[in-house]
């Protein structure tokens, strides 16, 4: 309940978190291929500030032989107070670590 209060993430008034990144599909598609950490770099929207952010792949399930999904996993450490989240700063660590997890799923042979 804390983390979603006013204090920290604020849910009420920014219910979604968004991360947005213009991906360079072939060269991402490869690296996930080969099982290759790499970094994607975009936006990061929390608690109404948009501002530059990175996650890097941390684990791939991709294969791209005749799997129809494959499972990635993002990984970022986010500065709370870059995005507005000063509150028990004395308490808390400035670092955030956030997951994504996502699934591609094959749309045509």
């Amino acid at each position: 309940d804390w983390a979603l209060s006013d204090e920290f993430f604020h849910a009420d008034a920014h219910p979604e978190i968004r991360f947005e990144a213009g991906l360079e599909l072939d060269a991402m598609l490869g690296a996930l291929d080969a099982g290759q950490a790499f970094d994607i770099a975009g936006t990061l929207t929390l608690r109404g500030r948009t501002l530059p952010q990175s996650f890097q792949v941390t684990h791939t399930s991709c294969t791209f032989d005749a799997a129809a999904t494959c499972d990635i996993e993002l990984a970022a450490s986010v500065s709370r107070k870059r995005f507005g989240m000063d509150a028990h700063s004395f308490t808390l660590a400035d670092t955030v670590s956030m997951t994504i997890r996502l699934t591609l799923s094959r749309t045509s042979p």
